[in-house]
């Protein structure tokens, strides 16, 4: 994870042409995370904070402009009680946007334990859900994929962030070694968030394009 967010921190930096970043691991338990939030190897030292996200006020994340907070509420402090809230703010949003944090909603219902209130809430709205028709929902809540998504929240959902990341990892190689190779945008290209967490840490000290990228 230290790795992870150092390589965010970098490429963010170099995305919005940042001077300081401030990097956030929001995750889901009970009591303190155990993991170090730190990481020293020499010359490159990287430090984030952990925090618990049912320590967050629902009503701060409800305050927010963007969506996505909304969603991330109802796992907040006091977030069951604004299921209804929030599920009326994303309902009132354009049909494309609504669809995709509607199955966020889903997802992260389940480890609250309120799926089925939703289900209710939904059909209160006029709203019918009906989950056993619908495989996406149904492999989300039986399937356990609601733990999957929240853990791709707390990692900055890295798999959908890929592609981003990818052309920002361009841009940094570039600005150290020149015009890639077609091998090198090859690889970037079929490159998972795992990939591209591990290859943005080597470029600080890499003296090659193909140390970085672990050879062709």
């Amino acid at each position: 994870m230290a790795v992870r967010s150092g390589v965010y921190a970098l490429l963010g930096a170099e995305k919005f042409g940042a001077d300081y970043v401030d990097t956030v691991v929001l995750y889901l338990g009970r009591g303190r995370l155990r993991m170090l939030n730190w990481l020293d190897i020499g010359t490159v030292r990287v430090r984030f904070r952990l925090i618990n996200v049912s320590e967050i006020s629902a009503a701060r994340l409800l305050r927010s402009k963007n969506p996505a907070d909304w969603v991330i509420a109802m796992l907040g402090k006091n977030g069951t009680k604004e299921l209804r809230t929030i599920l009326h703010r994303i309902l009132a949003l354009p049909a494309e946007q609504r669809g995709r944090l509607v199955a966020q909603l889903m997802a992260l219902s389940g480890l609250r334990g309120v799926s089925e209130r939703l289900k209710m809430e939904f059909k209160a709205a006029g709203m019918e859900i009906d989950i056993e028709s619908n495989v996406l929902l149904r492999d989300i809540r039986d399937a356990g994929y609601a733990k999957g998504l929240a853990k791709g929240l707390a990692e900055g959902e890295a798999k959908g962030e890929a592609k981003g990341q990818a052309r920002l990892l361009r841009s940094l190689l570039e600005s150290k070694f020149g015009k890639m190779p077609a091998w090198a945008t090859k690889r970037l290209a079929q490159a998972s968030a795992d990939d591209i967490a591990r290859w943005g840490a080597k470029v600080l000290t890499a003296r090659t394009i193909e140390s970085a990228l672990n050879g062709k």
